[in-house]
């Protein structure tokens, strides 16, 4: 018996889980998954998680941790500063440097709230998805050194 025969025989008549995006494949006829498209195996399906978006979710909530602690060691930096702000003066609109402070921190927000905001419907997006929105979490970090660095903290 191949493993095509194996995989129909096994979900003929049985829930399962598709691994990429949870979508029941009862009675599935073929290799992969019709809502993602993801190459299907016994071995995939019997061993699959239970949420299949925790991984990609955490490593993106990760992500953000490091980009929100440098931004705020850059927005107390910056606050506490002398040079930045002579003479106890607050700085105006016109310092491009705290706009731009105000623009990573308005978009590392954002993107905060936006993952936390589709974590309900990841597990219906393909694993390329998740992944690569996992992976565009990190991007805050370079953004909040950045900033730091225009700001003269780095």
């Amino acid at each position: 018996m191949n493993e095509r025969d194996r995989l129909i025989g096994y979900l003929n008549g049985r829930d399962a889980p598709c691994p990429g995006c949870g979508y029941n494949l009862r009675g599935l006829r073929s290799m992969t998954c019709p809502e993602c498209d993801e190459p299907l195996s016994i071995r995939s399906i019997k061993y699959v998680r239970k949420d299949p978006r925790t991984p990609s979710f955490l490593v993106g909530a990760i992500g953000f941790v490091p980009a929100a602690l440098l931004l705020v060691w850059t927005w107390l930096d910056a606050w506490n500063w002398p040079r930045f702000f002579p003479r106890g003066r607050l700085p105006n609109a016109d310092d491009l440097r705290l706009v731009f402070l105000m623009l990573v921190t308005l978009g590392v927000a954002a993107g905060f709230w936006k993952w936390f905001d589709w974590a309900e419907e990841m597990t219906g997006r393909s694993p390329r998805f998740r992944w690569g929105w996992a992976c565009a979490c990190w991007l805050g970090i370079p953004a909040a050194l950045v900033a730091g660095r225009v700001m003269g903290r780095w």
